[in-house]
């Protein structure tokens, strides 16, 4: 049966990932490693050898490509750092995973029995399969933004800010503040890294109550882009679950592919690599990426007409609430208060499922890195609060979070959002 309500088309997501997306990590190893070793792990992220999944506090989890497997064995021994095989085959083990999809690939979708919004499954960015009967119908994740514009229009405007670089559309919501506190604005990133799928997730979530709830309305103007690199989110799906770049196509190299979070201008090319096949590749020059460049131009134009007061952007994993710099050993601008609003943060995350975030700087918690949307937002636009915020989990499902995680996770950061709103909120408002 064909879906015929808006609230049911949009709010789903039944597509079962392809074999070919499990084939492309047949014979990846994931590998538990202990010990303190930052030289080790940016050895082998900068020459490509492996990837490096979680490397927050004492949890060290890299996925190793089948011809590297022997290579990084032999680096590691030679360090003295030891280590063990968690997942022997990532590509049975994400198959294994997928029970659930398997299922609702079967399912009909009545106007009874569609999953619920957003909270019950994950969505795609373009490819919309209540079931496989469904035909002519519009991408999913833009399609649910195109009717939140729609729906709640002129109060929510949704713009696209640019092509990424396979020609998507990269959308930004705009939610106007009531006339009375005009001026004063937030941003909120999601999606950049591709296989983060719980960033999109929350970030949607965050639209959906946001567009809602006309109260923090008369806080802020808030900018939201929900899904900073489609096309690697969509190559995710198809391909490679834990496909982490964006999709440029690198000439005469077989591995392809830019690290958006190591493209931005500011301290460019520290603890990022050239190698064409590391995971932290950074492009040819500082916003070489379209999918940069468009946002970029965006904040930069917020922050021109408005005051830009506080950006986030959301990641995954590891609950930590991180503030800049991740490329200087110096202090960041408004450390101390940057520091402050975040256990204000923290502590409305706990109430809600006694889920423990952290606060510390990024370049603390996950090695010196910069060329990141935060880094920049400070260091260049000098916005006063900047954070990334690495969602759940603390570890345990890493990337491949289920979906029974999307409401806890968006319930818990929802509470922390309005509690951080009204601590940085500069005329005094209160939420009644």
């Amino acid at each position: 049966m064909r879906c015929h309500s808006v609230k049911q088309l949009v709010l789903i997501a039944t597509i079962t990932l392809s074999s070919a997306q499990y084939q492309s990590l047949s014979g990846y190893q994931v590998w538990a490693l202990n010990g303190d070793i930052p030289n080790v792990s940016i050895h082998l992220l900068k020459n490509g050898l492996a990837d490096i999944l979680d490397f927050a506090g004492p949890r060290k989890q890299i996925s190793i490509h089948p011809k590297n497997l022997e290579e990084v064995d032999r680096i590691l021994n030679q360090e003295g750092i030891h280590h063990r095989v968690l997942i022997e085959d990532l590509a049975v083990y994400l198959e294994s995973r997928d029970v659930l999809r398997k299922k609702r690939q079967t399912e009909t979708c009545s106007l009874a029995s569609c999953p619920k919004p957003l909270s019950e499954s994950f969505m795609t960015f373009e490819e919309m399969c209540c079931k496989k009967s469904c035909n002519n119908i519009p991408p999913q994740m833009e399609w649910y933004l195109i009717n939140l514009n729609a729906t709640y229009y002129p109060r929510v405007e949704v713009t696209s800010i640019g092509k990424s670089i396979e020609g998507r559309n990269i959308w930004q919501v705009f939610i106007k503040s009531s006339a009375c506190n005009e001026g004063t604005a937030i941003w909120l990133e999601g999606g950049i890294h591709a296989r983060e799928w719980i960033s999109p997730a929350v970030t949607l979530h965050l639209v959906n109550r946001l567009a809602r709830d006309c109260s923090i309305g008369k806080l802020f103007d808030v900018y939201i882009v929900p899904m900073a690199n489609p096309d690697g989110y969509e190559y995710t799906w198809n391909t490679n679950r834990l496909w982490r770049k964006n999709r440029r196509i690198i000439p005469d190299s077989d591995c392809d592919g830019v690290d958006l979070n190591r493209n931005w201008d500011f301290d460019y090319g520290v603890g990022a690599s050239d190698a064409y096949c590391s995971e932290i590749y950074k492009g040819v020059s500082a916003f070489s990426e379209p999918e940069t460049l468009s946002l970029k131009t965006a904040m930069e134009a917020v922050n021109q007409e408005k005051n830009l007061i506080l950006v986030i952007a959301l990641h995954s994993y590891g609950q930590y609430l991180l503030y800049p710099y991740g490329g200087r050993t110096e202090s960041a601008p408004f450390t101390t208060e940057m520091i402050e609003k975040g256990k204000v943060f923290t502590r409305a995350v706990s109430h809600s499922h006694e889920t423990v975030f952290r606060i510390d700087n990024s370049g603390v918690a996950y090695s010196q890195a910069s060329g990141a949307t935060d880094d920049w937002a400070k260091g260049v636009l000098g916005v006063k609060y900047v954070y990334t915020l690495e969602l759940r989990d603390g570890g345990s499902e890493g990337f491949v979070l289920g979906v029974d995680k999307i409401a806890p996770s968006e319930e818990e950061i929802w509470e922390g959002m309005r509690a951080i709103l009204l601590s940085v909120n500069p005329s005094n408002y209160t939420l009644l």
